[in-house]
């Protein structure tokens, strides 16, 4: 019989710590740094006019430039998230916490191959109830993907 891994509950415990942030409390002004620059972007690839930044002139018109400072992975995932839930951002933070605590799951993996079950669970304890980690999936920012990505792959 394999033994019960203990990573689940520190799973579960992160995923609530998240959305109790997400819930509990919402993005500080939204809009004011990259996270603007991000769900423009992802609002224009999601209403299908490709990876491009609004341009307003002084006049008030718009106009779409292409956007080559920023990679793609960020806004196509917040395009994807637009296209099933609408421009919702209580969305986007729902799925980031959800991320988020995934991510626990694969911390505990690699601390596992590498150091062993106790470093593991210590690992995974440590990033499950991290305030920057829970914080980072209540925002706009690419930090909760990047990291849910990059432990993915290890």
């Amino acid at each position: 019989m394999k033994k019960k891994e203990p990573v689940w509950g520190l799973v579960i415990l992160a995923l609530l710590l998240r959305l109790l942030f997400v819930f509990g409390y919402p993005q500080y002004p939204p809009f004011l740094g990259d996270d603007a620059g991000y769900d423009n972007v992802a609002w224009n690839l999601a209403n299908g006019r490709g990876f491009v930044a609004d341009i307003i002139s002084p006049e008030g018109t718009v106009t779409y430039e292409p956007l080559i400072a920023n990679g793609p992975t960020y806004p196509l995932f917040l395009a994807a998230v637009y296209r099933v839930f609408g421009h919702a951002i209580t969305a986007v933070r729902v799925v980031q916490a959800i991320l988020g605590a995934v991510t626990i799951f694969f911390v505990f993996r690699i601390a596992q191959r590498a150091f062993g079950e106790r470093v593991a669970c210590l690992s995974a304890a440590l990033v499950a109830v991290h305030p920057a980690l829970t914080f980072y999936t209540g925002m706009l920012l690419s930090e909760t993907v990047f990291t849910f990505l990059n432990s993915e792959v290890l």
